[in-house]
């Protein structure tokens, strides 16, 4: 009895029919069909490199969504574990929320996301103006 052969599968697009090598095909000896990332090495990488820098896009986009304050390249890089590229992915970052309805701007050389400039009148709340009390009330909270 022959084992099975086992293929390696680089993302979960792949049916699980395509995955599985038939008895037939393995008691014929005839190989498997290879997956098209092992076929073409610099596309697994090509891949594998795609699915780290998002990932790493993904951890700086989480952290300056969940800070109460503005956060710096320097704590930034420590959850990137990235220190060259943090100010690339951040300006690719910036890039993609240009057209949202928040912006990652960055405010003395820290980063944060806020409300786009053209969306600001939705916030604004109608503050009643503070006038001066006059004499005549002034005396009568003085009593």
């Amino acid at each position: 009895m022959v084992p099975p052969r086992l293929t390696l599968v680089s993302d979960n697009t792949r049916d699980k029919d395509e995955m599985s090598t038939s008895e037939d095909e393995i008691a014929a000896g005839q190989p498997a069909e290879r997956p098209s990332a092992l076929s073409d090495p610099e596309a697994a990488v090509d891949h594998l490199a795609d699915r780290a820098h998002r990932e790493k896009i993904r951890r700086l986009e989480a952290m300056l969504f969940a800070s109460s304050h503005p956060l710096d390249v320097a704590a930034l890089q420590v959850c990137v574990e990235a220190e060259d590229e943090v100010a690339a992915l951040l300006e690719e970052l910036q890039k993609s929320y240009a057209d949202r309805g928040v912006n990652l701007v960055r405010v003395a050389g820290k980063w944060l996301f806020r409300t786009a400039d053209d969306l600001s009148f939705l916030l604004e709340r109608e503050m009643a103006e503070e006038r001066k009390l006059s004499k005549a009330a002034l005396e009568t909270l003085a009593i």
